[in-house]
């Protein structure tokens, strides 16, 4: 038997096999890849799966998740994980949770207000709240900071239920 090697571009290779024994009607012919030895059996051949480091981008912190797996070989997969949205921006894969500012008062830091969309939550309408602070008020040193809480933005009534962040009737 004899592989003759058609010259086709791409990995795929063309191939006819001829058997000298066998009559011109019985030629096979196919595709083939190379032909290699597995460089892995198990996903334990290949490298253990890490995480990086967490890192910035836009302003949200990330870390990239390593994924080895085998199938002859080793493939790796990365997938960016989000881990944090950042109000005030994001450093060395970190949220800025205050920023220097010659305060005074809290005043001077921002509006304390409530921010992003209603939720329910023990059948109330409730919504997160920015509270500012200058911390070390007019010292060299002083700065802004903020914390968020959870705050009750409405309670229902009777015959008041929360749904999807509003009180309404309760059918």
């Amino acid at each position: 038997m004899y592989l003759i090697d058609n010259n086709f571009e791409n990995d795929d290779v063309g191939f006819e096999i001829i058997d000298f024994e066998e009559p011109d009607s019985q030629k096979k012919s196919g595709k083939r890849t190379r032909n290699r030895e597995p460089e892995c059996n198990s996903d334990l051949d290949c490298m253990e799966d890490f995480f990086t480091e967490d890192y910035c981008f836009f302003g949200i912190v990330y870390r990239n998740f390593h994924d080895f797996s085998c199938d002859n070989e080793c493939d790796e997969n990365v997938n960016r994980e989000l881990l944090e949205v950042c109000e005030l921006g994001c450093s060395e894969g970190e949220c800025i949770d205050s920023f220097d500012f010659k305060c005074t008062e809290n005043f001077n830091c921002g509006i304390n207000d409530f921010f992003g969309g209603t939720f329910c939550q023990d059948e109330n309408v409730y919504q997160n709240y920015k509270i500012w602070t200058c911390e070390n008020p007019g010292g060299d040193n002083s700065k802004c900071s903020f914390v968020n809480e959870v705050k009750l933005a409405n309670e229902c009534n009777e015959n008041l239920i929360c749904s999807e962040g509003i009180c309404v009737e309760e059918l």
